[in-house]
């Protein structure tokens, strides 16, 4: 029994790890269609996009 938890432990780490890798690839997207329009929209469009990534891949898991 105790090597079901701890699978199901490392299980939740993967997604949780896909998550936020998700997450910085839609943040790389979102800099780079941000930085047309200068430094401080490639900031924005970096964070909203991690952000973005990181609901939709959530969503798409469930």
């Amino acid at each position: 029994m105790a090597d079901n938890r701890k699978h199901e432990c490392n299980s939740e780490r993967v997604t949780s790890k896909n998550s936020k890798d998700n997450g910085l690839k839609a943040a790389q997207v979102g800099a780079a269609i941000g930085a047309r329009f200068g430094p401080y929209g490639a900031i924005a469009g970096g964070v909203a996009g991690f952000i973005v990534g990181f609901i939709v891949d959530e969503v798409l898991d469930d």
